[in-house]
């Protein structure tokens, strides 16, 4: 279940890597839209009686596949991901992520099959003045656009991240779908080192593209130096 520590111990990583310099923007939407994209055994879950989507910027580091090292030169490059909070018929809970995008073609292609709807872009994470962290997306050919410009400002630390924080950010789960059926990936790192934030300036275009109402609020935002992750083996959800 979410929480500020990891429910998962992942003990054979099919995959590792660190999840650094990133920024978490979330919206709260209507339950009904985000319900309306989900396969059937996936439920939207709610906060205070709204769901959350979020937008995710950020630069992995060191992708490996244990015991195995990074490949120097290869193994860092920038993703986006556009997430949303669910819980499955079993009772875990975790992320559907509506869609990713990342600059390594052969991350997305390998994605794809495990049923992530990777897609590919042309990005950078942007060195800034202290306590910002800058993003720049835009469209890779044959791929679903996204345009991105973003500044995000740091503010203090949290020392005891509110119930919100927790549910948005503490998720140890993310669920795929392939060949018509749910799947579970468990994920575990330590706790995330949030600071809350600020956008200084957002122009996207991810809403639009993904058919999703554009906010009419400002969002919720939190940063991180990041958090070294290991993911584990993909498992069919149970069936009703």
């Amino acid at each position: 279940m979410s929480g500020v520590a990891a429910e998962n111990t992942v003990r054979v990583p099919v995959n590792a890597q660190r999840w650094s310099a990133i920024s978490f923007l979330h919206w709260p939407v209507d339950p009904e839209v985000v319900q309306s994209l989900l396969p059937s055994g996936l439920h939207v879950q709610t906060h205070s009686g709204s769901a959350w989507i979020g937008l995710t910027p950020f630069l992995m580091r060191d992708v490996r596949v244990p015991p195995f090292p990074p490949l120097p030169g290869w193994s860092t490059f920038p993703e986006v991901n556009l997430r949303t909070y669910v819980r499955h018929d079993d009772g875990t809970d975790g992320l559907w992520f509506l869609m990713l995008w990342s600059t390594r073609r052969a991350v997305n292609v390998a994605m794809r099959v495990v049923g992530l709807p990777y897609q590919r872009m042309r990005a950078r994470v942007l060195p800034g003045e202290p306590g910002t962290l800058a993003y720049e997306a835009r469209p890779a050919p044959q791929a679903v656009p996204l345009r991105l410009s973003a500044t995000v400002r740091a503010g203090d630390r949290i020392a005891a991240p509110s119930d919100l924080e927790v549910w948005l950010t503490g998720r140890w789960n993310a669920y795929v779908e392939r060949a018509g059926r749910v799947w579970r990936v468990p994920v575990t790192h330590e706790p995330w080192p949030l600071r809350r934030a600020s956008v200084t300036s957002l122009d996207t275009d991810v809403f639009a593209v993904m058919g999703l109402p554009v906010p009419a609020v400002e969002p919720l935002v939190h940063v991180s130096p990041g958090v070294s992750t290991r993911i584990g083996i993909p498992r069919p959800a149970p069936r009703r």
